[in-house]
C-alpha cells in the first residue's frame, strides 16, 4: 500500500526522470468493503482503499507485479485486498498465488540460515525475486544461507530454478482439492476464485513455466475476475450529470410552453402550473444531490 501511495505523490514527475517498479504481495488497505463502496459513491476518497483506487495518472509506473493469495479470511479481519487501476503504459503482471494473508510469506531465520515455513512462501519468494531481477535489481545471495528451495542466482531464470518452481507447483496443486472451491472478495468489486475441479495448472505463472502457448484461466485453479480494472466513476458525478440532464429537459419544455402561451389564456394557466411543478422537481433533485 505504501508503494501505491508513493506513486500517487510522485506522479507529476516525468517518466524521463523517474520510473517506478512495484512488486506487491497482498496489498491490503485494512478497510471494510462496504465502507470503501460508500466512500467511492460519495466521491470523498477518505479511506485508504479509495485514495489509491485509481493510479492511471501515474505514468512513471513502468513495471508492476501484484500477487494475491486465494484463501479468504473472516470479514471482521478487514483483510480484503485491492487491485488499483494502473496506467495502460505499465507492464503489469497480476496473478493469484496459493496461501492466505498470514502465511504466504513465512520464513524462519536461525543465525544465517533462512528456511521457508511452507511451499506457498517459497513460490512467493521466487516470484518477487525473479521480477525484481528482470527490472535491474541485483542481490548478494552469499550473505545468507538459504535452504535448497530458496537458492537463486542473479542470472535470468535458468533451467534449475524453473524446475525447482515446477516441483513446488506440483506439490501444492494436489492440496487444492482438500480445500475445495472457494471465493475471496476484494475491494472495487473484484473477486478471487479457487476452482479445484479438473484443473491442470495452479495459476497463470504455472502455465508460463510449463510453456503453454496461450495461457487461460479456464485451465487454472486460481483465477481473478478482473486483472486490469478500469477506474470507477463516483456516484456524485453520476448524480450531477443526471441533475444537469433533467434541468435541461425541464428548461426545453418550459420554453415550448412559453411560446404557446402567447396564443391562449388557458395555456398561460397550464404554463403557470407546469412552472411550479418543474421548480419543485428541480429543487428535489438539487436537495437529493446536496444530501449525498
Amino acid at each position: 500500500m505504501a508503494a501505491f501511495l508513493l506513486s500517487q505523490k510522485l506522479k507529476q514527475i516525468s517518466p524521463d526522470r523517474l520510473t517506478i517498479n512495484i512488486a506487491s504481495l497482498e496489498p491490503v488497505p485494512g478497510n471494510f468493503i462496504s465502507s470503501v463502496n460508500s466512500d467511492l459513491s460519495m466521491g470523498m476518497k477518505k479511506t485508504l482503499a479509495a485514495s489509491v483506487a485509481d493510479l492511471t495518472d501515474c505514468k512513471n509506473m513502468a513495471n508492476l507485479l501484484v500477487l494475491f493469495t486465494n484463501r479468504p479470511l473472516p470479514d471482521i479481519a478487514c483483510q480484503a485486498p485491492i487491485l488499483p487501476s494502473y496506467p495502460q503504459t505499465c507492464h503489469a503482471e497480476v496473478d493469484v498465488t496459493p496461501g492466505c494473508h498470514k502465511t504466504a510469506v513465512s520464513f524462519i531465520k536461525t543465525g544465517d540460515d533462512i528456511i521457508a515455513s511452507n511451499d506457498e512462501s517459497r513460490i512467493a519468494f521466487h516470484r518477487i525475486i525473479e521480477s525484481m531481477k528482470r527490472w535491474g535489481t541485483s542481490f548478494d545471495a552469499t550473505r545468507l544461507n538459504f535452504e535448497p528451495f530458496l537458492k537463486f542466482s542473479n542470472d535470468s531464470l535458468n533451467d534449475a530454478n524453473k524446475d525447482q518452481l515446477l516441483k513446488l507447483y506440483g506439490r501444492v496443486l494436489p492440496i487444492m482439492d482438500f480445500f475445495g472451491d472457494e471465493h475471496r472478495a476484494m475491494h472495487l468489486q473484484n473477486h478471487i476464485y479457487t476452482c479445484a475441479t479438473d484443473k491442470k495448472y495452479l495459476n497463470r505463472h504455472h502455465q508460463q513455466l510449463s510453456d503453454v502457448q496461450n495461457p487461460s484461466d479456464d485451465d487454472c485453479v486460481l483465477t481473478m475476475l478482473d486483472r486490469n480494472p478500469k477506474p470507477k466513476e463516483s456516484q456524485s458525478q453520476v448524480s450531477e450529470s443526471m441533475i444537469s440532464t433533467s434541468s435541461s429537459f425541464f428548461t426545453c419544455v418550459g420554453n415550448l410552453y412559453n411560446r404557446l402561451a402567447k396564443s391562449s389564456v388557458w395555456i398561460r394557466i397550464l404554463r403557470f402550473d407546469l412552472n411550479i411543478n418543474l421548480k419543485a422537481q428541480q429543487a428535489k433533485y438539487c436537495w437529493a444531490f446536496k444530501m449525498k
